[in-house]
């Protein structure tokens, strides 16, 4: 009998020390979700310098469906290395940072005139080959386009 009040109770314990733990990791998530979900203010300048705009385009994944053009146009490669054009929808669309730090593995090149821009990602010994065409349109930076002919 005195076995079975011990088991019990160690199992009593353990219960309780899991739930503690999972409530606590549940606090943890929600913490995390509510920092992760935290508005980050755009300022009205955003677009003034193409650099001010791309920071924010790379940190905020909101703004940066807002500032897509959907359907986006796409230039690829398929499996036979053929070019090919597709439209992006908003659903399939993957969030894009670009790493402005010099890299081991690619070239980064922005070019920015009044009212285009293009950024040039290029491998460095590894296939990688993408373009991603931005317009301001009515005073916004937008992506208009990407072309991926990385192998």
């Amino acid at each position: 009998m005195k076995n079975i009040l011990l088991i019990i109770s160690l199992s009593l314990a353990v219960f309780l020390y899991s739930c503690n733990k999972n409530s606590n990791q549940s606090k943890v998530n929600e913490q995390q979700k509510t920092e992760s979900k935290q508005i980050i203010k755009i300022p009205e300048n955003v677009d003034d310098t193409f650099e001010t705009f791309l920071s924010y385009f790379n940190e905020n994944m909101e703004f940066q469906l807002d500032r897509v053009q959907f359907p986006l146009q796409a230039e690829m490669l398929d499996g036979d290395y053929e070019n090919i054009q597709v439209l992006i929808e908003k659903k399939d669309y993957q969030h894009s940072i670009f790493k402005l730090k010099k890299n081991e593995e690619y070239n980064l090149e922005i070019s920015v005139e009044v009212n285009k821009s293009i950024i040039e990602i290029r491998g460095i010994d590894n296939g990688i080959m993408a373009d991603y065409e931005f317009d301001k349109i009515d005073n916004k930076w937008i992506l208009i386009k990407i072309t991926d002919l990385s192998t």
